[in-house]
């Protein structure tokens, strides 16, 4: 089995069954789907839901941060996987990239077109991976809406 690609988790519910389901729907590669990742840490608001979050994810209470920031400085986080709400997608992402981690963010990832602009090119020259996620393309409701002919 190849190396499973560590996840920071910015913003995600600490309910740990709803951001497994969240996570599942980031096509990554065509690998089952508990080979392909696993959750090193997570941010969240503040100091005491980053904490709840890290226990809930059966992770160490330190492995829950209060900042991207401080998440994209560990180590043990390859790819950081920014889920909040849009107004500030493009800076937490911004914060990643800028610390050198490859991002995934919900789309839209920006409210503008220089910001994403801004993001893109900002991934470019730092060298890193960035993607933008649609993963309410896979909800039960838009497959069923799809699947209705008219």
């Amino acid at each position: 089995m190849s190396k499973r690609i560590r996840l920071g988790i910015v913003g995600l519910s600490a309910d740990p069954s709803h951001c497994t389901n969240y996570i599942h729907k980031i096509p990554l590669t065509t690998t089952p789907l508990k080979e392909k990742y696993e959750i090193t840490a997570v941010s969240m608001s503040s100091p005491e839901k980053a904490e709840a979050a890290a226990i809930a994810h059966g992770l160490p209470r330190e492995r829950g941060y209060h900042s991207v920031e401080s998440l994209a400085k560990d180590p043990d986080v390859d790819l950081v996987v920014v889920s909040v709400k849009v107004p500030r997608r493009a800076e937490l992402a911004m914060a990643a990239i800028e610390a050198g981690k490859d991002v995934y963010v919900e789309w839209p990832f920006a409210s503008n077109l220089a910001a994403a602009e801004a993001l893109a090119q900002r991934a470019r020259e730092r060298q890193v991976k960035s993607m933008v996620g649609l993963p309410t393309r896979l909800a039960p409701q838009v497959l069923k809406v799809r699947s209705i002919r008219l």
